[in-house]
């Protein structure tokens, strides 16, 4: 009886031991297979998210196709393919849908899995780069989530020239709001206006056929307003800077390009009182230079030089005042309030600058909010 006993503790020892170690075996085992998830878990959280089948990926690439064929018809069909988010300011943005591109350029349409996309549009002589992306609505749609501004990879030089002559006829028209007694821009402008007033000689065309036109557009967030020149076929100048970053690898040799395609255009252009302005452009450089150090003997010196060459100065009074009167100089502000007031009698903040509260201005001009 014992050495049954014996024999059946032995065996329910193996039977234990047999137990632990398959106990042992299986933990290992899932231990490794947890160990192994999570490392694949860990990788698969680098990759990007594919978020379209390859169903999508075609119907994708036809709905930014028809989303450019709606923009056309210009009655708001367009709507349909697109976000909320993406408004009518989107597309009425120059720099984002160019109509004259959609209409006449081909397009190509390359679409990833997790849909972002690149519209390459090819026309005479120059590629056009625009990326986009596709979002899913909650009941699975396709929407266009995002749309950038236009960038050149190559642009034709009737473009480029057309661009070139929108800058030189906006330097010149830029001086117009300084010359007037608001100190600001006409509700109407035209070459005639420009040649009246002694800033062109002559009128530009676009070398492409395109009409130029002159569009009042708001300064940033200010109540300000720019002059800008606007060509119906290319847009305004400011597309010269919308260019592939792998293309403008040299921006100061860029600029420097520019300047010298754009100087005998001015040269050609400029009337009398812009020749004025460009020899008062040194005087202003070094205003604004003693401004920044308070050298308040600098900016008289240089104000009164600017002066014996043209009295329409602008903002160069109305800086040179509140600079007086944050060093609580109030008698030479006021002189120079009343020498500013002759030139313009309807200024507004102008009138207001010796009694405005300073502290807003000055935190203005400082990039303060």
């Amino acid at each position: 009886m014992r050495a049954f006993n014996l024999k059946l503790k032995s065996i329910y020892l193996l039977i234990f031991l047999l137990l632990c170690s398959l106990i042992s075996s299986a933990f290992f085992n899932v231990s490794n297979a947890a160990a192994e998830v999570a490392a694949v878990s860990e990788v698969q959280s680098e990759k990007t998210e594919v978020v379209l089948s390859d169903d999508e990926l075609k119907s994708g690439k036809e709905l930014f196709r028809q989303f450019l064929d709606s923009v056309l018809l210009g009655d708001k069909s367009y709507e349909k393919y697109i976000v909320n988010e993406i408004n009518d300011s989107y597309i009425q943005n120059n720099y984002i849908i160019d109509n004259y591109i959609i209409k006449n350029y081909k397009t190509e349409i390359e679409l990833q899995k997790n849909g972002e996309g690149v519209c390459t549009y090819n026309g005479p002589d120059e590629i056009i780069k625009q990326e986009f992306s596709l979002t899913k609505t909650h009941d699975n749609q396709l929407k266009i989530d995002t749309i950038s501004e236009k960038r050149y990879i190559k642009m034709n030089p009737k473009r480029r020239q057309c661009y070139i002559n929108t800058r030189a006829i906006y330097k010149a028209a830029s001086i117009l709001e300084s010359l007037t007694a608001e100190m600001e821009v006409p509700a109407a402008i035209n070459y005639d206006i420009l040649k009246a007033n002694g800033l062109i000689k002559e009128e530009l065309k676009c070398p492409g056929g395109g009409v130029i036109t002159f569009n009042k557009i708001k300064s940033g967030d200010s109540n300000d307003f720019d002059l800008i020149a606007h060509c119906d076929m290319h847009g305004d100048f400011f597309e010269l800077y919308k260019i592939e970053e792998k293309v403008l690898a040299n921006p100061d040799k860029y600029n420097k390009d520019l300047d010298n395609d754009e100087a005998p255009v001015l040269e050609k252009i400029s009337g009398d009182t812009y020749k004025k302005f460009q020899k008062i452009q040194p005087f202003e450089t070094a205003f604004y230079n003693a401004m920044e150090k308070k050298d308040v003997q600098a900016m008289r010196d240089n104000l009164n030089k600017a002066s014996q060459i043209d009295v329409h100065l602008g903002n160069m009074y109305l800086v040179f005042i509140r600079m007086l009167r944050e060093l609580k100089d109030e008698k030479t502000a006021k002189e120079i309030f009343d020498i500013a007031i002759k030139v313009y009698p309807n200024w507004k903040d102008l009138k207001n600058s010796l009694s405005e509260k300073l502290q807003q201005h000055i935190d203005e001009e400082d990039g303060i909010n």
